[in-house]
């Protein structure tokens, strides 16, 4: 009896190890003398398909799309605003989450994916190219940036 008890403690613990894994991950980043923190829903974690191609993309923002991604771009906006953060401070804060929720040794291509993601859903004018399977991240800014890749859209400038 005392070894059956212990195997459903045991399978009870394990199931609820699972439930709490399923429910999302969770993001804490040291960054400007303080953490932010953040739950992320497991159906933010998408899988970006390697090699990366243009439907994979198309795919994986369709998921995400319709997921409870709200919460952490919030979370974010209210860090900025908090700790007055300028754009330049907010894409590293963005950065770093992007590199806790898909660090970019594992999948360059959907680190950058979360990167832009998280910056458009923030109100920035963020791009991606795919270029020979090659993955290039743009995002618009009004400052003259020297030595950068850039290129212009409706008489804007958008560097990488």
């Amino acid at each position: 009896m005392k070894r059956l008890l212990s195997f459903f403690v045991g399978l009870m613990l394990v199931v609820f190890a699972h439930a709490v894994n399923a429910q999302g991950k969770e993001i804490h980043v040291d960054f400007y003398k303080n953490t932010f923190k953040a739950n992320i829903d497991s159906a933010v974690l998408v899988n970006l398909p390697q090699p990366l191609t243009e439907q994979g993309f198309k795919e994986s923002y369709h998921t995400i799309s319709k997921t409870n991604y709200q919460p952490l771009v919030d979370s974010l906006l209210a860090y900025k605003t908090k700790y007055q953060l300028n754009d330049w401070l907010y894409y590293q804060l963005i950065r770093r989450v992007a590199q806790q929720i898909s660090p970019k040794e594992n999948n360059y291509g959907r680190y950058t994916f979360y990167k832009w993601f998280m910056l458009c859903r923030s109100g920035y004018d963020a791009r991606l190219a795919l270029s020979h399977q090659k993955l290039i991240f743009y995002i618009y800014n009004n400052e003259e940036i020297r030595d950068i890749p850039f290129f212009i859209v409706d008489g804007n400038s958008l560097y990488a």
